[in-house]
């Protein structure tokens, strides 16, 4: 399970501006943002492949009953149904053949895999004015990313930056 850090805070700023019908999380972790998206959402599910990171967020009560927790790979259980705010913060450092993978944090080999997944898995459920939010890192290829918005014909716009000593954070909002 993956605990809150500079990211996370950094993700949640720009959450707190959002409201509307429906909104998920991908890769739900602690439960924080999910705690956020249900106080500005009528319906809030959440995704995580971990399901101790699941039962964290039920045994915390982090969230209330009324959000929906499904553990699977992304968004692959959300066939139906559309979301006006998709977020993530997917794990996004590369990780070399090297590197012990650390599932909460690698997101590939060029970092960038995991958030590539995230979004395809994610574009079919948003609604056609909805927003997807995702963290992206420094340490990423962002060209195979831009590409990768491109080939879906979204629109990008970083939406706030945070500079650390060792990286620069940025949170995105992909549209339709």
């Amino acid at each position: 399970m993956y605990t809150p850090s500079d990211d996370t805070f950094l993700l949640a700023d720009c959450i707190r501006q959002y409201y509307g019908g429906r909104a998920l999380e991908i890769g739900v972790g602690s439960g924080l943002l999910l705690n956020i998206l249900e106080k500005n959402f009528a319906y809030v599910a959440g995704s995580d492949i971990d399901l101790t990171a699941l039962q964290h967020c039920k045994q915390q009560k982090t969230t209330s009953a009324n959000v929906l927790l499904v553990c699977c790979d992304a968004g692959s259980a959300f066939g139906i149904g559309k979301f006006d705010l998709i977020v993530s913060n997917p794990p996004y450092l590369p990780n070399d053949d090297n590197d012990t993978r650390d599932p909460a944090v690698h997101g590939g080999p060029t970092g960038i895999e995991i958030t590539v997944h995230f979004i395809n898995s994610a574009m079919p459920l948003l609604a056609g004015d909805g927003k997807m939010l995702i963290v992206v890192s420094s340490f990423t290829n962002s060209s195979a990313l831009d590409k990768v918005i491109v080939e879906n014909k979204m629109h990008k716009k970083i939406l706030k930056k945070k500079r650390l000593f060792y990286e620069t954070l940025s949170i995105i909002e992909l549209s339709l």
